[in-house]
């Protein structure tokens, strides 16, 4: 603060094109709060830069067309230079012409090139590449003009090749020995065999209370009962724990309290409503005599590479009678479906989502159906989308010499990705404009539920 009462704040820019008003306000002992009459605007601007979209997360083995937009703002147009770097190594750029003609193995640092970008416009450039290593890798795009410049940098996620497995081990150290000032132990960890090179992962945490973790987070268990019999249950006993162990440990405020005791007379009340006729209560009451009805169930269906799910029409899923709720993880790469009730009947489902990046050599992914209470029960089918070649990738980059050979071997690039297009389903006609795609989980993978509950 200066001897004038003033003050000078220096905080960077965000990185994004648009204005920002900012306002201040000031306290004193004497003259309380004053607030500054008006706000400052800032308009952030740049004439030329670059726009990359990642998308959430590619499996080790799949090539993907990375597309970055380079925007011109000046009033003629600009030549530039456009440069993917890979000094780390961890990606190949793909040069393979199809199946039979594999990638270039060669280490290359850097791939380069040209473009002329109109006044006032933008211009495309894309670089096939094909990812090799596990975790976050660097995406760095550099663009160069004589008059300007921009960079960009980001964090490509490249998953292993088939199903995580988690295996846990619990082991108790005792401080008790006032003698002892290091606690040694020996945990023996088994890697299977057939576990896919590079992606094992160790990690270890410590807890000093047992109760640790479950006291810092009461407020999720307190939790307003719900559902059928068996999820009322599941939401209705912790909130009778939670106000035990607080009113043991002499931690219950008034708020917990309250919203405890409402939530118990909430589900006390609704648990009655699945009372039989006979004095038992059951799942859904006196709607399952035959015994048919199981717990609530919950099916994850994972995307495709390249795929997000619709999240807008995802809401007319649940207009199945057995659907109590969809929710989206993962960057919507990842469907989760909550089945208030499962029967022996088989049922079919469509989840709607978008293309937003081309991928060749798409790798096999899970539609997971497991039991919301017991999640040793589970069952689990791959299926795979259709087979796309580094062919499919020439509509956005025409200029890789994978492109020119698809070609000639099979006349246009385009025409042969629109043939496949409409192979996979005839009806993408309409939507092959704005690469609005359609899984249809019904037609690409039969998920017979009722083998899994029988």
């Amino acid at each position: 603060m200066r001897n004038d009462g003033s003050a000078v704040i220096t905080s960077p820019i965000p990185d994004t094109i648009t204005s920002w008003f900012i306002s201040a306000f000031a306290m004193d002992q004497v003259t309380g709060l004053g607030i500054a009459p008006n706000s400052a605007k800032v308009t952030v601007f740049r004439p030329f830069f670059i726009k990359l979209s990642l998308p959430y997360s590619i499996i080790r083995g799949e090539s993907i067309a990375l597309q970055a937009i380079v925007f011109n703002y000046f009033n003629k147009p600009i030549e530039a230079e456009v440069v993917m770097d890979n000094r780390n190594n961890e990606f190949e750029f793909t040069n393979a012409a199809n199946e039979i003609e594999f990638a270039d193995t060669r280490k290359v640092t850097e791939k380069k090139k040209f473009v002329t970008i109109p006044a006032n416009d933008g211009v495309s450039v894309t670089f096939l590449i094909t990812p090799k290593k596990i975790g976050y890798i660097d995406i760095k795009i550099t663009a160069t003009a004589p008059t300007a410049g921009d960079a960009v940098l980001k964090k490509l996620l490249v998953k292993p090749e088939g199903q995580t497995q988690y295996f846990n081990k619990a082991v108790l150290v005792d401080l008790k020995d006032p003698n002892s000032s290091a606690v040694k132990k020996n945990i023996s960890i088994v890697i299977p065999n057939n576990a896919v090179p590079g992606s094992e992962r160790v990690t270890i945490s410590g807890i000093g209370d047992i109760m640790g973790p479950t006291v810092n987070n009461l407020d999720d268990l307190l939790r307003m009962p719900y559902g059928c019999g068996e999820q009322n249950m599941l939401n209705f006993v912790p909130n009778i724990v939670v106000l035990d162990y607080l009113s043991r440990t002499n931690r219950l405020t008034p708020a917990i309290k309250s919203k405890a005791i409402s939530n118990i007379e909430s589900g006390y009340q609704r648990e009655l409503t699945y009372k039989r006729e006979d004095g038992s209560f059951s799942a859904f009451g006196n709607n399952d005599k035959k015994g048919n009805a199981t717990n609530m169930a919950v099916m994850e269906v994972e995307l495709p590479s390249g795929y997000v799910a619709d999240v807008e029409a995802l809401p007319s899923v649940t207009r199945a009678k057995e659907i109590k709720r969809i929710d989206t993880s993962k960057g919507d790469t990842n469907v989760i479906i909550y089945f208030d009730r499962i029967t022996r009947d088989e049922i079919c489902l469509t989840v709607p989502a978008h293309r937003t990046h081309r991928v060749a050599n798409n790798k096999a992914v899970p539609v997971t159906v497991y039991d919301y209470y017991d999640r040793q029960q589970t069952s689990r089918i791959l299926y795979e989308p259709k087979l796309v070649t580094f062919c499919d990738l020439c509509e956005t980059t025409a200029d890789e010499p994978v492109c020119q050979k698809c070609s000639q071997t099979r006349g246009s690039g385009s025409d042969y990705n629109n043939e496949l297009i409409q192979t996979s389903d005839s009806s993408d006609a309409r939507l092959r404009a704005a690469t609005k795609w359609t899984l249809v989980m019904a037609a690409i993978v039969s998920v017979k539920l009722y083998q899994f509950w029988s």
